[in-house]
């Protein structure tokens, strides 16, 4: 049986008193990739938000490699790998952020040069990331994510702004990694690029998880939005 990674208990959060995530419950098991979809105002960057630290969650459980996000953090940071909303200073090169983001973790030994070539920036190291495309940098901000071989890698519309190489070159990695040993959870609306690379798909709706799916499950995934749009309207 795989190790457990993620369990979120019976997690609900309100802001100023409406309900943005009611009950959720589900488990990830170590070495695999899981789809987290919805619409938009689903609840998945709340969710996401809750699993690394930056909220807490109103009322349950929510435990990452054995440790409480919120107030463990510190015992969390060098095993996992987050891209939410990558908040990258202009003044640096990449080659400079990443080098503060090894430090920061902890990981003295990170060859700067062969991630920037994993995520296909090798040719922008020395740039100021000001220079940078959306594009590139959502590449940066994975290749952060990457410091450390994580056991844990979440990653929030990872997809957005990368040309088909770029989205091979990310698919490639996810599945690297999850070969040995690391567990994904990622969220997307480019259901194309997202479907192949999924074991399970989690889909939310007015904050509560409504499908919990094997990707061996036969299902229309844009159905399945348009039916929460609908419903939801």
């Amino acid at each position: 049986m795989n190790k457990q990674i993620l369990k979120i208990e019976q997690v609900s959060k309100c802001f100023k008193g409406q309900v943005v995530l009611q009950d959720i419950t589900f488990t990830l098991e170590q070495g695999t990739i899981v789809g987290l979809l919805g619409a938009n105002g689903a609840g998945k960057s709340t969710l996401m938000k809750i699993i690394s630290g930056l909220l807490k969650e109103e009322s349950g459980n929510v435990q990452l490699l054995q440790h409480a996000p919120f107030s463990e953090w510190h015992r969390l940071f060098n095993q996992v790998g987050i891209l939410l909303e990558p908040a990258i200073p202009n003044y640096l090169t990449g080659q400079e952020f990443l080098k503060q983001m090894a430090i920061l973790r902890g990981e003295t030994l990170v060859n700067i040069a062969e991630i920037l070539k994993q995520v296909g920036l090798e040719q922008a190291g020395k740039k100021k990331v000001s220079h940078y495309s959306f594009g590139m940098k959502q590449r940066l901000g994975l290749a952060a994510a990457l410091i450390g071989k994580p056991k844990f890698l979440m990653l929030d519309e990872p997809f957005v702004g990368l040309d088909p190489l770029g989205i091979g070159q990310l698919q490639n990695i996810l599945k690297s990694m999850v070969s040995k040993g690391t567990t994904v959870l990622l969220s997307s609306h480019q259901l194309a690029e997202l479907e192949p690379l999924v074991d399970r798909i989690l889909f939310l709706s007015q904050g509560k998880i409504t499908h919990d799916l094997l990707a061996t499950e036969e299902i229309d995934l844009q159905q399945l939005f348009k039916e929460d749009i609908l419903y939801a309207t």
